[in-house]
């Protein structure tokens, strides 16, 4: 009974851990997710990512049974399943995945650090120079930390961040922003939103279906799963079984309720990253006195969007056409601030996994530590991380979207499947055995995603 107990107080914590690593930057690009594909499709693919990925945690729980001493961890499983190639494969598809989260992060940590300049009135300096800054003072000796559990508090901030982007969808939501659709002095120059919210896009395109990698990516956990409920007693299945399906479930939920309230609120004029919309950012001429023979103050004031058919629609010259943003919410300000926050401590925890399994491919499981290995991979991730987000400039969707069309698919689906269907067969399980059938399917499943999805991002 004291073993039952002990087991069950950890299911909680068990699911809030699970959470906090499903959950990260790339919840912050599902709403144009959904403006992209429509809510239908959004939803289809979300809850079809769940059920699958809930069925490859499983596959792992049952793997758990064929590793010598029932060692929780994802490249013993692989080890257990393929030998030495397994164990490559599975490092590699890892650090694959980390990468594209590390990348991320600079491309988050120069667009955000431009915010905070602005935001205390202070002239931003470019984002290069705001990356290169923090990737020297901040990250570097970060990433160089020996007992990464230093960082555990700022768990807990990352996913009140995370509460709190869905919080502010909620509210944009029920109390109806209308910020894009008010009147002003200077209308907005971006195009009209004749769009609204969608059930369907209008045509299913390349380039709608090339955002749905981003629901890949925003739900890979797998390789962090049996980390998880490392403290969990072996043979307690359902337990570790209700940590995997509360932890999808919880993000789940977060991504459901974020995606359809912000677009819902915003329609066609979702942003990529939806803190912009939080912010009120929106192209504007600065200065009235520039156009062209210009319509008296009154007509601009009340105007907005929908332009007076009577008078001839504004020109603005090029040069004087400015990317705004009001920040006239502190909550929004806060927010983003902590945002900051939460991506700088994000990337010392993800480049943790990343060193390990890096390690585990060059040198292998059980190597001594050594400070000199240790710094050198931090200081060669951090430099080739940097230098691709330089490459990427600000489209940080462009991350989540490769990210999750191909890393993410192969550490959640793939691999999974691929592991429990070799330990089967090792077992004695015949390749017509229903029992091996399922992760043959899953396999299979997963291997078409991604042909199907790097497709979408050639053509997209």
């Amino acid at each position: 009974m004291e073993e039952s107990r002990g087991s069950s107080t950890s299911i909680p914590a068990g699911i809030f851990n699970l959470a906090n690593t499903i959950m990260g930057a790339s919840l912050t690009g599902l709403p144009y997710v959904a403006r992209i594909s429509g809510i239908v499709p959004y939803l289809v693919f979300m809850s079809l990512s769940v059920a699958v990925g809930y069925c490859t945690i499983c596959f792992l729980i049952s793997c758990v049974h064929y590793v010598p001493g029932n060692k929780k961890d994802f490249q013993q499983v692989g080890t257990a399943a393929m030998g030495e190639s397994g164990k490559r494969l599975t490092a590699f598809a890892t650090c694959l995945s980390c990468y594209g989260a590390l990348i991320a992060y600079f491309v988050l940590t120069g667009l955000q650090g431009q915010i905070m300049f602005e935001m205390v009135g202070l002239s931003a300096p470019p984002p290069l120079a705001i990356q290169i800054s923090i990737a020297t003072f901040v990250i570097l000796p970060l990433s160089c930390l020996r007992d990464i559990s230093k960082l555990a508090p700022t768990s807990l901030v990352a996913i009140m961040v995370f509460a709190g982007v869905a919080f502010m969808a909620v509210y944009t939501y029920l109390t109806q922003d209308n910020f894009y659709t008010k009147p002003r002095k200077f209308p907005m120059l971006d195009a009209p939103d004749t769009e609204g919210f969608r059930f369907f896009p209008e045509e299913l395109t390349w380039a709608s279906m090339s955002q749905f990698p981003t629901i890949l990516m925003a739900f890979n956990c797998q390789y962090a799963f049996l980390p998880t409920v490392e403290a969990f007693d072996s043979n307690r299945v359902a337990d570790m079984r209700k940590v995997g399906l509360g932890g999808l479930l919880s993000a789940y939920s977060v991504y459901v309720v974020l995606g359809l309230c912000a677009y819902m609120t915003y329609g066609g004029k979702t942003e990529d990253i939806v803190l912009l919309n939080f912010r009120h950012c929106h192209h504007e001429c600065e200065n009235i006195a520039t156009i062209p023979n210009p319509p008296s103050r009154s007509i601009w004031e009340w105007a907005g969007e929908h332009w007076p058919a009577q008078y001839p629609e504004p020109v603005c010259p090029a040069d004087h056409i400015a990317y705004r943003c009001h920040d006239d919410n502190p909550f929004v300000n806060m927010l983003n601030g902590l945002f900051l926050f939460a991506v700088l401590m994000g990337y010392p925890c993800v480049h943790f996994s990343c060193r390990k399994a890096q390690i585990a491919l060059t040198f292998g499981l059980d190597s001594e530590f050594d400070w000199r290995v240790h710094i050198g991979i931090a200081v060669f991730n951090i430099v080739i991380t940097l230098g691709i987000a330089m490459a990427v400039g600000t489209d940080v969707s462009l991350v989540f979207r490769w990210t999750g069309a191909i890393a993410s698919p192969l550490l959640s689906f793939v691999l999974p499947a691929l592991f429990y269907f070799m330990l089967l067969g090792k077992a004695g399980h015949s390749i017509r055995s229903g029992k091996r059938l399922l992760p043959l399917l899953v396999l299979f499943y997963g291997s078409l995603l991604i042909c199907f999805c790097v497709l979408c991002q050639l053509k997209g």
